[in-house]
């Protein structure tokens, strides 16, 4: 009986054991046939399409203004902008031009990355010099619109030291101008350092007792108001001159005169009369014996002739007076040149009878000639020479000449 329900045991066994083979197998199998539960995989991450952003979405960078002028302290400044648009663009180009000529060849250009908020140039810019910069988005091959252009120079600025006087440009000396707010340009002689403010003044009176204009710009040369100033039918006179700081001042330009005729109906447009002259010096050098050339016998002695020989220097930087009417005054009236390196003058007025002289020991006039007396126009030596005149529309006259004779 042992034996038996010993047999009997291992066999329950054995079909116990077979009957968990089988449920062995069958989950095997059912892991086979069943998907793994797993977490779910995210999509591939967005890329940008080789168009980028639509070139219609790409607006124009904004950069700062500025009320005063922008210097750079160096020849690589750094450009800043900020950018709004919807869609993040692939790059941002900049150029950068001299005298802002953006279509011309020296346009510098550069690129910088879509994350980027400035950039400054590889190469030096060229020093006291005017440029603009502009701005704009790129996406693949498409270029944004541009930012507003922004001015500005290179230095090193000038110290106030050796100030020198501008060169006056348009309105030119004896011009008709249309316009109650004309462009003011002028130029300034180049140097190793940038001129940074200039004083422009227009005024009805050739004294410049009264203001038009009174303006401070620079670096740029030239000056355009946004406010009419000028009256129809008015003779104007305008100057320049370089400043620094409160107090410091370079010479004046010549004085350039022009006259308003905004509907054409002021005056006859034959031009504007013209006074001029040259003022040199007048030599003579005595010989062995007669008269030498360029001599004269005068009052019991050698003098010059009053004509101008080959080798008689111009006298430069004397102040020539003109007054209206007759010469009656040595005070009246007012001032043109200085002379130029030529020796000449030039005044434009309106027609009628005028007086023209040189004061021999003012207006500064007298660290030029030094001790002497003219000799041209005949004079005598007890009354400034001088010419009465009148004039009229379209005419000038070239031929009031001053000569001097040091000794």
């Amino acid at each position: 009986m042992n034996e038996v329900r010993s047999w009997n045991r291992i066999a329950a066994l054995g079909a116990v054991g077979m009957l968990a083979l089988s449920s062995a197998c069958s989950l095997l199998e059912q892991a086979r046939t069943t998907p793994e539960a797993t977490a779910p995989v995210p999509p591939p991450a967005a890329t940008e399409t080789p168009a980028g952003c639509p070139a219609d979405t790409l607006v124009a960078p904004e950069v700062a203004a500025h009320d005063s002028p922008t210097i750079s302290d160096g020849l690589r400044p750094t450009f800043e902008w900020s950018y709004a648009g919807a869609c993040l663009p692939d790059a941002f180009r900049i150029e950068v031009a001299q005298g802002g000529d953006f279509g011309g060849a020296g346009v510098i250009v550069g690129t910088a990355p879509a994350s980027a908020e400035s950039w400054s140039p590889s190469q030096d810019l060229q020093p006291t010099s005017g440029y603009a910069w502009r701005v704009a988005a790129v996406s693949a091959e498409a270029v944004g619109p541009y930012s507003v252009p922004r001015d500005f120079w290179t230095g090193p600025v000038c110290s106030g030291t050796g100030l020198q006087p501008p060169t006056l440009l348009s309105p030119a000396d004896g011009d008709y101008v249309q316009d109650a707010s004309p462009l003011l340009d002028f130029d300034y002689p180049a140097g190793a350092c940038l001129q940074e403010w200039f004083s422009l003044e227009v005024s009805p009176d050739p004294d410049f007792a009264t203001d038009a204009l009174h303006a401070t710009v620079g670096p740029a040369t030239e000056y355009e108001s946004n406010v009419d100033f000028l009256t129809d039918c008015t003779l104007y006179y305008w100057r320049a001159k370089a400043v620094f700081g409160e107090d410091i001042s370079g010479p004046y330009s010549a004085v350039f005169a022009f006259y308003t005729d905004f509907a054409g109906g002021c005056a006859p447009h034959t031009g504007l009369p013209r006074l001029s002259g040259v003022v040199w010096q007048d030599v003579c050098t005595p010989g062995d014996g007669g008269t030498p050339p360029g001599c004269v016998w005068q009052e019991g002695g050698l003098a010059p002739d009053g004509v101008r020989q080959a080798g008689e220097t111009a006298l430069a930087g004397l102040l020539v007076r003109v007054a209206p009417g007759l010469c009656t005054s040595p005070d009246m009236g007012w001032t043109t040149g200085p002379t130029d390196a030529e020796g000449r003058y030039s005044q434009v007025v309106l027609p009628g009878t005028y007086c023209v002289w040189i004061f021999r020991d003012r207006d500064g006039n007298q660290a030029v000639l030094g001790s002497g007396r003219w000799s041209y126009p005949p004079g005598g030596y007890d009354s400034p020479v001088r010419y009465e005149l009148q004039i009229d529309w379209g005419e000038e006259r070239s031929d009031l000449d001053f000569a001097w004779w040091r000794h």
